[in-house]
């Protein structure tokens, strides 16, 4: 009984050092924010997560998108309630590339944004997952909300 205590306590033995260090999120052009390690609200990490990606896609700083996905990856990264961070990371990247709709009007302009990230790393995944998840918002933005009974037949 003691031996599984001590497995389950051993992973928390670890993580304890790091609690409450801010953590620095840089790009080649210096310090784009910080993210608080100690602010364990859900709402802050989101918002971090929201406004450092909006910086990097502002930047066009794919090795910074690049490393913060594979962090998120890598490290199996979770927000306070226990939601994937790299799912946030695709639906901000997303949300942010598809401001432009907001007109109401469905139309891609982010495909030369991802040519960009594709070319500069080929082999990372992140791209390819990020721009599949910008294609599923234009395909709901073309579809409409609501159940499929109240969509029109023209979309």
């Amino acid at each position: 009984m003691k031996k599984y205590i001590f497995r389950l306590l051993l992973p928390v033995i670890f993580l304890l050092p790091s609690c409450g260090q801010p953590i620095e999120i840089r790009n080649l052009g210096g310090n784009i924010g910080t993210v608080d390690a100690g602010d364990t609200s859900e709402t802050a990490v989101r918002d971090d997560i929201k406004r450092i990606v909006a910086g990097f896609a502002v930047a066009e700083d794919f090795a910074a998108l690049s490393k913060m996905a594979k962090e998120f990856r890598t490290k199996r990264s979770l927000t306070p309630s226990g939601t994937w961070k790299l799912s946030y990371f695709y639906e901000y990247l997303a949300e942010h590339l598809n401001r432009n709709n907001e007109d109401g009007s469905c139309h891609d302009s982010s495909s030369e944004f991802f040519t960009k990230w594709q070319t500069m790393a080929p082999k990372d995944p992140a791209p390819h997952i990020a721009k599949a998840r910008t294609l599923v918002n234009l395909g709901w933005c073309f579809r409409g909300e609501g159940i499929s009974a109240s969509i029109s037949s023209d979309n």
